[in-house]
C-alpha cells in the first residue's frame, strides 16, 4: 500500500478518541503485504482496486498484445501456471457469467519467458495436448 515503508507505529494520546499513525522505514513493527486470507495476518489497511481495470485483458487481448494466437497464449499461460498467480489472473464474476482476466503483469511474465524459451518449444509441450488447438 505504501511503497518504501518498512514499519508502522500506532499510538493513542490523551483521553479522546485520537489516533496517530506514523509510517517509518527504520522504526516500529515491520509490515509486509500479504494476500487476502493469509492465516495469522492482521489487516491494517484495505486497498480496493477496480478489478476490471487491474485485470484488464482477456485471452484475446493478451494474444493481440503479445502478437500470438489465442491457443499459443493459453499454452504459455498453462506453462507458467498464471491462472494460479493472483497478481496475473483472476476469474471475475458479473452476474452469472465468469470472465478469465489477466493483468499487465501477465504480459511481463510471458515476455520474460519468451526471451528464454521459444513459443514453439512451449507449444510443443503445452499446446498440442489441447484438442482442436490451432498452430
Amino acid at each position: 500500500m505504501f511503497q518504501g515503508i518498512a514499519a508502522i507505529e500506532i499510538t493513542t494520546e490523551g483521553t479522546a478518541l485520537n489516533l496517530s499513525l506514523r509510517l517509518s522505514k527504520k522504526e516500529g513493527v515491520p509490515i509486509q503485504l500479504v494476500p487476502e486470507g493469509t492465516p495469522g495476518a492482521s489487516v491494517v489497511v484495505v486497498k480496493r482496486v477496480d478489478e476490471l481495470r487491474f485485470y484488464n485483458l482477456g485471452a484475446k487481448q493478451l494474444a493481440e498484445h503479445l502478437k500470438l494466437t489465442v491457443p499459443k497464449v493459453v499454452a504459455i499461460v498453462e506453462y507458467l501456471d498464471l491462472r494460479n498467480d493472483p497478481e496475473c489472473h483472476k476469474e471475475i464474476k458479473i452476474g452469472k457469467t465468469s470472465f478469465k482476466r489477466y493483468s499487465q503483469k501477465a504480459t511481463y511474465k510471458i515476455k520474460e519467458t519468451l526471451e528464454q524459451k521459444s513459443i514453439e518449444e512451449i507449444w510443443s509441450k503445452h499446446g498440442r495436448k489441447r484438442r482442436g488447438a490451432k498452430r
